[in-house]
């Protein structure tokens, strides 16, 4: 079948900004950049919704060429730019949101870390990680919080963020106001976007067992769904880090989802969409057209 030679694209991003912002200074795309990249995609792709991948993918119709956007963890831009830059362009896309953060009810703990890393002087960092050796080395606490428990990773935050002395997290969170309210991500929908779950509290889920996998992804979305009074139809991997098969395997015939999305580069998806993956879209206009362009002969 065309569909296993010639997989649609599904991308993913988190935030779009016309200067880097102190709680995710990298991985950003710029404004302009960001509607370069649409109208690029607009030329040669046929961008479809989540749903309507599914559907055509359910009814065996053919998908190649198709791309589909994605936005995770919910931060303010998607309802200050996001949603209105696509709006204007006409193109669909799915929000995945952390149940945590809505609201500004909490700060995620791996924006925190990039926050902190990107207001506190190294030998700062070196000497509330008392634990680690006092090097001329940078820290760097993305890749370093990739070692921590799931059970440990708020503790250990809040340890190092005392640690660093600031003011109390929760008063940086309510000064910054980084994430989403409830009435905006309504209104995102109510403009005609999907909304995704994307667990309570972004955790490496191939680290979860099968309870806290269900507290997660089935809790959360439930949670989710009655909180905003919508469908929550769709899941995305933080970290695009999939349970074992056989986790994975309970935990989606116990819901009703109609997507599970993670994170691959071969863009080799599955007929199944409980197993597709996306590829990375904060990037540079001619890295993505480079990547894209490679695994579906487009990219001139």
């Amino acid at each position: 079948m065309a569909f296993f030679k010639h997989p649609f694209t599904i991308l993913y991003a988190h935030q779009v900004s016309e200067n880097p912002v102190s709680y995710y200074p990298d991985n950003f795309i710029e404004v302009d950049e960001f509607r370069k990249q649409l109208r690029w995609f607009k030329k040669r792709f046929n961008v479809i919704s989540l749903s309507e991948a599914r559907d055509r993918n359910e009814k065996f119709d053919d998908l190649r060429n198709c791309l589909t956007l994605t936005f995770d963890d919910g931060f303010r831009s998607n309802y200050e730019l996001i949603a209105p830059i696509l709006t204007e362009e006409k193109l669909p896309a799915a929000f995945f949101i952390n149940n945590d953060s809505l609201d500004n009810q909490s700060f995620m703990w791996r924006t925190a870390l990039l926050y902190l890393q990107n207001r506190v002087e190294n030998q700062q960092l070196h000497h509330a990680l008392n634990h680690i050796k006092n090097t001329d080395k940078k820290i760097n606490l993305r890749k370093l919080s990739n070692l921590w428990a799931m059970n440990e990773k708020e503790n250990r935050l809040e340890k190092l963020w005392n640690g660093c002395n600031l003011p109390p997290i929760n008063e940086v969170l309510q000064r910054l106001k980084p994430y989403v309210t409830s009435q905006q991500i309504q209104a995102i929908h109510q403009a005609g976007f999907e909304i995704g779950g994307h667990t309570f509290s972004h955790p490496f889920c191939n680290q979860l067992t099968f309870s806290e996998l269900k507290t997660e992804i089935l809790d959360a979305n439930n949670h989710l769904r009655k909180k905003l009074d919508l469908p929550i139809e769709h899941f995305s991997y933080p970290f695009g880090n999939r349970p074992n098969e056989n986790l994975e395997k309970r935990i989606i015939d116990n819901s009703d989802l109609k997507t599970v999305l993670g994170i691959s580069y071969n863009l080799h998806n599955q007929e199944n969409p409980h197993n597709w993956n996306r590829i990375k879209m904060e990037s540079t206009l001619n890295k993505t057209k480079r990547m894209i362009g490679i695994h579906h002969f487009l990219g001139k």
